[in-house]
This record gives structure tokens, C-alpha cells and sequence, in this order.
């Protein structure tokens, strides 16, 4: 319990640390004069707004699926085959 005074740690603490990291990175790349974000801004509001995992493990295969598709085909297209 003492520990985790000095170095909180946790779920809440984690995706903390992610928005941390997530302003950072918008931060760096936003438009000149645009508004700065902060790390609140990345954090789910609601438990509503943290996504089922079937859903989001859904989402995700079908993105890595079109990448995999598209790394091939560009692969195949750089060997002379269409």
C-alpha cells in the first residue's frame, strides 16, 4: 500500500500513463496555433465508452486482415505478378 502511494499503479494509472503519451504525440504534431490536448482528452469518460472486447477484436483482425492483404498484394505487384 506504501508502494503504491510513492508509484501509483493500476488500470486507471495505466491508461493515464497511455493519454500521457497520446497528448505528447498530438502535441507535437498539431497544426500550428491549434488547440494542445491533454492527456484527460484520451481517457474514456464512461464505461460505456470503453469498447466490448468482442467488438474491438473484431475491428482489429479486420484491420490486420486488410493490412495483410495489401502487404502481399504489394508484394506481389513488386515481383511482376498482378
Amino acid at each position: 500500500m506504501a508502494y503504491a502511494r510513492l508509484e501509483p499503479f493500476g488500470p486507471l494509472e495505466a491508461r493515464y500513463r497511455v493519454g500521457i503519451l497520446a497528448a505528447q504525440q498530438h502535441n507535437l504534431n498539431r497544426r500550428k496555433g491549434g488547440k494542445a490536448a491533454a492527456p484527460e482528452d484520451f481517457l474514456p469518460k464512461t464505461a460505456k465508452d470503453v469498447p466490448d472486447p468482442d467488438v474491438l477484436r473484431r475491428k482489429l483482425q479486420a484491420t490486420f486482415t486488410d493490412v495483410a492483404v495489401a502487404f502481399n498484394a504489394g508484394a506481389a505487384i513488386s515481383r511482376g505478378h498482378r
